[in-house]
C-alpha cells in the first residue's frame, strides 16, 4: 500500500505504533497525548465490552487526538467498524471528514463512499458519524467513541438534555455494539450527572481524570499535587491562574479539574458578598434624590411577576464603581401591574443618575415596557439560557469579591434566596441580580481588545468627554466608538461620558491599562485619556 501523505514512513512502520503514526503526521506531542496513550490501549479493543471514560480540560486537543487515533485504527485494521458520536450531527460529520481524509492516504475506500456520515473501506470496515439524536440502525460497531456529548453550560444545566444523552447512549449506541467491542468516552465535564457518571455506574467504566492542576498522588501523568498541565495552548502558570479567576469556582472545578460539584451549593457564594455602609457610597440631596458619591454607572434591573398572588416583583439598583458592583437599593414586593408601573417610575425618580432600566420581556414585562415606552432608559431584555447558566455566568464576579450590597438594601431574606438558588421557592431576586450584571457587562463593557482610544474634551467642563477609537489593526483613525459607555448624555451627544466613569469602566476590564497625559490641541489645552486594552 502506497502512502500519499506520510513522508518517508512505510505502512509497516506507521501501523507498528500510534506514536509512530502521529510522528509521521506531524501531530504535536503534549501532556494530553501522553495521558491518553496510557489509558486508551489497543489491547483493550479486543476485550469484551471494555469501557474507559476520560475527563480533560477544554481546548487541549482531545478531539484532534481522537481523529488521528481512529484513523490509525482503521488504517491498521480496515475491517474495524467505528461509531463516532458527538453533541450534534454537524460536528460529527466534520470529524468524520477529517478521519476519512487520513484513512484514504493509506487504505482504499469502498467505491461510492462519498457520504461523510457513513463510509467504508474496501475491506468492509468504516465509520458512522452520529449526532445526539441520530439513528445508527444497520451498523454493527467494534469501537464506539463518544466525544463531548454536551455542547456547553446551557445544555449541561438542562436535566432534559442530560436525560436525552443517557437515553440515546443506552437505547441507540449500546445496541450497535458487537460481542468484542470497546467504548471510549472523552469529554469536558460540565455536570456531575453527565454521561461519564452514568457510564461509571452502569458499565463499571474505568475513569481517568486529567485535571489542569494535579491534586492526587496517583496522577495519570505522575505529576506532583499542584503541578500544572503542560498546555497545547502554551499557557503559563499565570495563564492557568487567570483562567481560574475568570471562570469561577464551579466552572473551574467542573471543566478544568473534572470534578463537578453538586449544583445549588455554589452558584452564589454569599460569603463572598460584603455588606458596606450606605454612607460610603450614596449621597442624598435636599430634595431626596439619590446619587453615588463617586461618578458611577448606575442601572436598574427588574424581574416582574405573572400575578400579585404568589409571585414577587424584584427591582434592584446597581452601581459600577471601579471594579465593584454595588447594590444600592431594591424592591421586593407582591404588586399589581399598576403598582409595578408606579414603583418603577418612583425608583427612576429616586435615582436620576440611572442610565438604564432593564426589564425582562416575560410576565408583565412587555406590558410595562409598552406603558413606559416614552421613558428613554427602559431597555427590554430577552434572557438567554437557563436560570442556572445565567447564574454561573456572573459567578466569577461574586467569587472575586467584586459584588457588594449597601447595608440599607440588605436583609437576611435576600442573601438566603441567593444562597438557596436554584432550590428556593422563589428566584426573582436571583434573576434581577444576574440580569443586572450580565446586561451591564454586555452593553457598557464590550469595548474591543487590541484598540487604542482617546478621550477629548467636548466643552469647557473637563468632565464632559467623548470617546473615539483612534487606532485598531486595520481600523480608521478618528472612528467614533458606537455604543460606548455613557451616562444620560445631552441630546445630540450620544457618546459622551464623564472622565471618572470612563476610568472606572476601563479599569473594570481585565488587562487594560490607563494612562493620563495633557496635550495641546489648536489653541487650547484639552485633557486626554489614552486607553490601551490588551488581551489576556
Amino acid at each position: 500500500m502506497l502512502n500519499r501523505g506520510g513522508g518517508d514512513y512505510t505502512y509497516a512502520q506507521i501501523t507498528e505504533s500510534f506514536e509512530v503514526y502521529r510522528t509521521s503526521c506531524g501531530l504535536r506531542e503534549s501532556d494530553l497525548t501522553t495521558a491518553l496513550d496510557r489509558v486508551v490501549s489497543v489491547e483493550s479493543l479486543y476485550s469484551p465490552l471494555d469501557c474507559v471514560v476520560v475527563s480533560t480540560p477544554p481546548q487541549e486537543g482531545k478531539t484532534t487526538y481522537l481523529i488521528y487515533y481512529i484513523a490509525w485504527l482503521l488504517i491498521r485494521d480496515p475491517q474495524m467498524s467505528v461509531v463516532y458520536a458527538s453533541y450534534n450531527q454537524e460536528r460529527a460529520n466534520s470529524v468524520s471528514r477529517q478521519i476519512r481524509m487520513l484513512v484514504e492516504q493509506w487504505t482504499p475506500l469502498q467505491y461510492g463512499s462519498a457520504s461523510v456520515r457513513r463510509w467504508q473501506t474496501d475491506r468492509g470496515g468504516g465509520l458512522l458519524a452520529a449526532g445526539r439524536s441520530s439513528a445508527v440502525t444497520g451498523f454493527s460497531c467494534d469501537l464506539l467513541v463518544v466525544d463531548d456529548p454536551i455542547k456547553d453550560m446551557q445544555e449541561a444545566q438542562s436535566s432534559l438534555i442530560r436525560s436525552t444523552i443517557v437515553e440515546h447512549f443506552d437505547s441507540v449506541l449500546l445496541t450497535r455494539m458487537s460481542a468484542l467491542s470497546h467504548i471510549i468516552i472523552v469529554a469536558t465535564r460540565w455536570h456531575k450527572d453527565d454521561l461519564i457518571a452514568h457510564a461509571i455506574k452502569t458499565l463499571d467504566a474505568r475513569y481517568v481524570n486529567i485535571p489542569a492542576q494535579a491534586v492526587a498522588a496517583d496522577d495519570v501523568l505522575d505529576r506532583e499535587p499542584g503541578e500544572w498541565l503542560e498546555s497545547v495552548q502554551n499557557r503559563s502558570v499565570e495563564g492557568w491562574e487567570r483562567i481560574r479567576s475568570a471562570v469561577g469556582a464551579y466552572v473551574w472545578s467542573a471543566l478544568y479539574q473534572g470534578t463537578p460539584v453538586a449544583v445549588g451549593s455554589s452558584y452564589i457564594d454569599v460569603d463572598q458578598i460584603d455588606v458596606i455602609p450606605w454612607s460610603s457610597v450614596v449621597y442624598q440631596d435636599s430634595h431626596g434624590f439619590l446619587s453615588t458619591l463617586d461618578r458611577a454607572l448606575v442601572i436598574q434591573s427588574w424581574d416582574l411577576a405573572f400575578s400579585n398572588r404568589g409571585d414577587y416583583v424584584a427591582g434592584q439598583v446597581w452601581a459600577l464603581i471601579g471594579t465593584n458592583w454595588i447594590m444600592l437599593d431594591r424592591v421586593h414586593e407582591r404588586l399589581t401591574f399598576t403598582q409595578t408601573v408606579s414603583r418603577v417610575q418612583q425608583m427612576a425618580a429616586r435615582w436620576p443618575q440611572t442610565s438604564r432600566i432593564y426589564v425582562e420581556q416575560a410576565a408583565n414585562g412587555s406590558a410595562l415596557i409598552d406603558t413606559l415606552r416614552q421613558h428613554a432608559t427602559i431597555t427590554p431584555v430577552v434572557p438567554r439560557g437557563s436560570k442556572e447558566s445565567r447564574a454561573l455566568a456572573v459567578q466569577p464576579l461574586i467569587d472575586s469579591g467584586l459584588v457588594k450590597v449597601v447595608d440599607a438594601a440588605w436583609d437576611p431574606e435576600l442573601f438566603q434566596e441567593w444562597k438557596d438558588f436554584p432550590y428556593a421557592q422563589h428566584d426573582d431576586q436571583v434573576d434581577a441580580l444576574t440580569q443586572a450584571l450580565s446586561q451591564t457587562r454586555t452593553e457598557f463593557l464590550a469595548i474591543p481588545h487590541r484598540c487604542i482610544f482617546v478621550i477629548t474634551s467636548k466643552c469647557t467642563n473637563v468632565h464632559c468627554l467623548t470617546l473615539h477609537r483612534v487606532g485598531t489593526p486595520g481600523g480608521v483613525c478618528g472612528e467614533p466608538l458606537q455604543g460606548g459607555p455613557h451616562t444620560s448624555p445631552p441630546r445630540g451627544s450620544p457618546h459622551t461620558a464623564t472622565l471618572t466613569q470612563i476610568i472606572h469602566l476601563i479599569r473594570g476590564m481585565s488587562g487594560c491599562c490607563v494612562i493620563y497625559f495633557p496635550v495641546t490641541i489648536s489653541t487650547h489645552k484639552s485633557p486626554y485619556l489614552l486607553l490601551a486594552p490588551f488581551p489576556l
